[in-house]
């Protein structure tokens, strides 16, 4: 018993001294290791981190700014990106396919805290829709290119 105390007390310090790890840091190693790279947190900071602004992604991706920011709110569902949209958007943030597949799947991102600021409680995020069903309601996709991303599009939309 006196060996297993002292043993534990020579210990103590050297476990005390480790910083606590943290969950959000373990899931990205975790991830990380899976996927190759550290997981995405958000479309839009990738690519600001690449020196490209919103606007610049959109035309980049060839789809109005009302489509990114459904992407980068994970409300397209991950699963109705055809693979060339998904392949170009991974291209233009600097990651792998499967880490902006992993982001897109990650479910609803909440609204921002200003627009709950004045709200008793907050509002149920939107149902995911298809990317189909999103270049179909855009305002901001140019026809030319909403008929091109929607012809790979899957027919379903799933």
């Amino acid at each position: 018993s006196d060996v297993c105390s002292s043993d534990l007390a020579e210990r103590l310090p050297a476990v005390a001294a480790t910083p606590p790890v943290e969950a959000g840091s373990l899931a990205r190693r975790t991830l990380a290791a899976r996927f190759g790279a550290a997981p995405l947190e958000s479309l839009l900071g990738a690519a600001r981190q690449r020196g490209l602004a919103p606007a610049d992604l959109a035309e980049r991706l060839d789809i109005g700014l009302d489509v990114l920011a459904k992407l980068e709110r994970r409300l397209i569902r991950a699963g109705s990106v055809p693979a060339a949209f998904l392949a170009r958007l991974a291209g233009q943030v600097g990651a792998a396919p499967a880490v902006v597949r992993a982001y897109l799947e990650g479910g609803p991102r909440p609204a921002t805290a200003g627009a709950m600021l004045y709200a008793a409680a907050p509002p149920p995020p939107p149902e995911p829709q298809s990317f189909a069903e999103a270049l179909s309601a855009s305002a901001l996709t140019t026809p030319d290119a909403r008929g091109r991303w929607l012809a790979l599009s899957q027919p379903d939309g799933s």
